[in-house]
């Protein structure tokens, strides 16, 4: 296996591990690249399933993959049961992935549909936006926080507050949008510890590290030791873009599409069509 590694390593022009006597450990390059190490296998592992089930004459599952910030509330739990109350057969495989990492899987074919916070180029290959949904930003807080007191949090009130990010870096979609409303807001944010899912940040919320910027689904199951405060103004909202793979899909996809698309057009969301190139020429501005 040490022999495999380092073959990798030169191909990839960089060394994955650092190694002493005591301990192997991954380089801050390594680190970076696992989540696409990952996918690699998850694929393989699928490929292996599909074949297999392709030769039992079972169902072709349908993969749907989020992104680690994507609240998977009642919406979409409600968009799969649809799904498998009109497929009864249809065999599922969810995937968690970084939003650049996700986005890359899609326009590979790896994934049928997907849920990122990364909206891909209009001239992207292998990869089709459906629509982008927008939800409000909430502040989460410790809750001794001396901005527990107030009744909602203005975004010049986080100056030089530690800000919980993505573990993911570059290849979080959460992480690009957060630092896109802080320039936006002239306000300097300190950078606190990172963490790899929703709940753990809010785990280290609750411990008091710092605080967080979370989407308003993420508020609705209270946590112990964690108060969560809307965020005021017009420009604190975080979008999510539902994108598919450009080979055919199956129908239960498609229906997937349809249900997302149906559930999230209504309540704190805010749907926004393909068509509307407008809205979804880039990002979202300061207003």
């Amino acid at each position: 296996m040490t022999r495999q590694i380092s073959l990798l390593e030169t191909e990839l022009g960089f060394q994955l591990f650092a190694r002493t006597s005591r301990k192997v450990m991954l380089t801050p390059a390594g680190l970076q690249f696992l989540p696409y190490a990952r996918s690699v296998v998850e694929f393989h592992l699928r490929a292996t399933e599909f074949a297999r089930r392709l030769a039992e004459g079972m169902p072709v599952p349908v993969t749907f993959g989020y992104s680690p910030s994507i609240c998977l509330e009642d919406r979409f739990t409600a968009s799969i049961r649809a799904v498998g109350e009109e497929f009864p057969g249809v065999k599922w495989t969810f995937v968690e992935l970084p939003s650049k990492a996700l986005n890359e899987a899609v326009a590979n074919g790896r994934i049928d549909v997907a849920v990122s916070r990364i909206r891909p180029p209009q001239d992207a290959r292998g990869i089709v936006l459906e629509n982008r949904i927008s939800e409000r930003l909430v502040v989460a807080l410790p809750e001794n926080d001396a901005l527990c007191k107030r009744a909602s949090v203005s975004p010049d009130s986080l100056q030089d507050k530690h800000i919980i990010l993505s573990a993911a870096g570059a290849a979080s979609g959460l992480n690009a949008q957060l630092h896109t409303l802080f320039d936006c807001w002239n306000v300097r944010a300190r950078l606190g510890p990172t963490a790899p899912h929703l709940a753990s940040v809010l785990a280290l919320v609750a411990a008091n590290l710092g605080i967080a910027l979370v989407p308003e689904s993420a508020a609705a199951s209270p946590r112990l030791g964690v108060q969560y405060r809307p965020l005021e103004g017009e420009s604190g909202y975080l979008d999510a873009y539902v994108v598919r793979k450009e080979e055919k899909l199956s129908g239960a996809a498609k229906w997937l599409l349809q249900a997302i698309a149906g559930y999230f057009g209504s309540g704190q969301f805010a749907v926004v069509q393909p068509d509307e190139e407008a809205e979804l020429a880039g990002e979202r501005v300061c207003e």
